[in-house]
């Protein structure tokens, strides 16, 4: 509280935007601009001495802070954007950030049985190029732009205390941003909003438990998404295991890059169901277009299905010429029946997203703008099937 705004010099590396969560993947690609030096920075004294480097900032990370630090994290009430450089508030392990929330979707039918409460959180340690919602990427609240709503009159522009804000078709991330939320009152169109509430573990328990009578009435319950909701298994877990006391069914869905440990500690015992999504079994091409290989997502999958303590139910996200391939469907198919696994869901392209990521200022490394065809979604139904696997529709 009370600290500079303006981000420290990023000069270094991954800090271009220091909350951005690709600074957790083992993989990022380029997690230095171009020209910088490759060499990772000195780490003997543990990833303090640059809490922006995103070798910080990464899974196995044995030391987040310098030899001699004082062990208490900072204060995070309000979550990690008092300090988006702040590591310990971005480590999957975190002992108790307070995750952001982008969405409280009530009344769903789409995110498992029954009518559901679907919580999205931020943040996730992917950066798939097709993410579906590309608003839960970064762990901090963030301005949202609607590029249909936005009248380009630019009243957001002369709000801006800053001078940063930008109608939503010339959208670009933007660190500099305080969260004031003036561009969001001054815009006549309502084009815009902050996504990402921090609320408390009572405030959100307490709006999920208002629908329980449709939950049992439907077979419904709360779903956990996000964003990746196992980033933060601590708070998770606790909404989770208050959920389940009251005998809501819980269900988590999950990329699958956690920390089994942390996973297995506080939020499985108080899962029912679980689907777990795969896209890639090639380790190269997951890291080309997922952000970091796949090693520990099938690891999970595998030590998940193990357990026999929840429902797993994979699901494979059909992305023309990305996972749609016989190949790619054949290697998923063979590594979900050798977990014990008989059934999975296909999750056909839905083209949304692309406007929703452009609007964020986000750059567009893939952007096919049609919807799959039924001769796709058939072809690829026949390679699963054919794999001795039930398709859940």
């Amino acid at each position: 509280a009370g600290a500079v705004s303006e981000p420290a010099d990023r000069s270094r590396g991954c800090a271009q935007d220091p909350c951005d969560v690709a600074a957790l993947q083992d993989g990022c690609v380029s997690p230095r601009p171009a020209g910088a030096v490759s060499e990772p920075a000195d780490r003997s004294r543990g990833c303090a001495q640059d809490p922006c480097d995103v070798a910080a900032l990464q899974d196995g990370c044995v030391s987040p802070r310098a030899a001699g630090a004082v062990s208490e994290p900072a204060d995070r009430s309000r979550g990690c954007a008092q300090d988006p450089c702040d590591v310990a508030a971005l480590q999957d392990g975190c002992v108790s950030p307070r995750p952001a929330v982008v969405d409280v979707k009530r009344s769903s039918l789409d995110d498992g049985p029954g009518i559901r409460s679907v919580v999205f959180f931020k943040g996730c340690p992917l950066r798939c190029v097709w993410c579906q919602n590309p608003e839960t990427l970064a762990p901090r609240p963030e301005v949202q732009r609607s590029i249909d709503a936005c009248i380009g009159c630019r009243a957001c522009v002369a709000a801006c205390p800053v001078g940063r804000a930008r109608p939503a078709a010339e959208a670009q991330p933007d660190v500099a941003c305080r969260l004031c939320g003036a561009c969001v009152e001054a815009c006549p169109a309502a084009a815009r909003r902050i996504a990402g509430t921090e609320p408390s573990i009572d405030e959100l328990v307490e709006l999920l438990l208002r629908d329980d009578v449709f939950y049992r009435r439907s077979g419904g319950g709360v779903t956990l998404s996000g964003g990746e909701p196992a980033l933060f298994p601590e708070f998770v877990g606790e909404v989770a295991g208050r959920l389940h006391a009251r005998g809501v069914h819980v269900l988590a869905e999950t990329c699958g890059q956690f920390r089994w440990e942390a996973f297995a500690a506080h939020l499985l015992p108080h899962v029912s169901t679980v689907y777990f999504d795969l896209k890639i079994a090639d380790p190269e091409r997951h890291r080309r277009w997922v952000g970091r290989d796949n090693e520990t997502i099938h690891h999970n999958f595998r030590r998940l299905a193990a357990a026999g303590t929840a429902e797993v139910l994979p699901r494979i996200p059909l992305v023309p010429s990305l996972t749609d391939d016989r190949e790619n469907l054949l290697a998923l198919a063979a590594l979900i029946r050798s977990a014990g696994l008989g059934r999975v869901a296909l999750l056909p392209y839905n083209p949304l997203w692309v406007t929703k990521r452009r609007a964020l200022g986000l750059d567009m490394p893939y952007g096919r703008a049609e919807w799959m065809n039924p001769d796709e979604v058939a072809r690829c139904e026949e390679a699963v099937a054919g794999a001795g696997l039930e398709v859940i529709h």
